[in-house]
């Protein structure tokens, strides 16, 4: 859990040495199959968001959005982490979490033990084929000997079925790592139409990934887009 807490800082510098160079004109580039597999995470992942509504004390939900957004940091060539968060985040505290309706709410969930806090607080809300996120994640391990805060906010509205997937999801990361590094990391996904076949795979359709980074006063942004299809395991990346 403790290397968790410095990911971001980390990812972001190598970031910043390793991006591209922007979006001036993009052009299709080789995919490997490790990437193919992250292209299709980025969608097949987001087709079980909605289970969260049958169980609100279910914490995969987070364990899944995280993984959405790891398999698009992936693809960027920034730090796959999801697996390293999957085990806490499936851990968070129960007892603090509300379902009225549709809305999903998470009220000062607090996973933590010596040294640091993780606290989870804001809304899911699953209405017919329609996901709403908007939560907060506040990581405090200044007291761990890691020096370490972290703000995660996941925003979006997809619009989910057996067949399609369409709309956005944003997570955005705010650290400081006292004594090496401060700044912001952004990512949005967007789902522009996607085509799933009866496995839940995309074979048509497109989506893009859109990044900025701002650390130690250098800064990097660009996206990447994706073209699914017509073949399930078939994809285009252009940046």
């Amino acid at each position: 859990m403790k290397r968790v807490l410095i990911f971001v800082g980390i990812a972001v510098l190598g970031f910043l040495l390793f991006a591209g160079c922007g979006e001036d004109s993009k052009k299709e580039v080789t995919i490997t199959t490790t990437q193919k597999e992250s292209a299709k995470g980025v969608v097949i992942k987001v087709s079980t968001l909605k289970n969260v509504k049958a169980n609100p004390e279910d914490q995969t939900v987070f364990a899944n959005l995280n993984e959405i957004f790891g398999d698009a940091q992936q693809l960027l060539s920034a730090a796959q982490t999801s697996g390293s968060l999957k085990s806490a985040l499936l851990q968070t505290v129960e007892g603090c979490v509300t379902q009225s309706g549709d809305t999903i709410t998470y009220n000062n969930c607090n996973y933590g033990s010596t040294g640091y806090s993780y606290v989870i607080n804001g809304t899911i809300t699953t209405s017919g084929d329609v996901f709403k996120v908007d939560l907060t994640i506040d990581i405090d391990a200044t007291g761990s000997g890691y020096g370490t805060k972290q703000k995660m906010v996941y925003k979006g509205e997809i619009t989910i079925t057996a067949t399609n997937i369409d709309g956005n999801l944003d997570y955005v990361v705010s650290f400081d790592v006292q004594g090496a590094t401060s700044g912001t990391y952004k990512l949005n996904i967007k789902y522009d139409n996607i085509g799933l076949d009866a496995s839940g795979c995309p074979t048509s359709g497109k989506s893009s990934i859109k990044y900025d980074v701002n650390a130690q006063g250098q800064s990097q942004s660009g996206t990447i887009d994706l073209e699914y299809g017509p073949a399930c395991g078939d994809v285009k990346m252009y940046k």
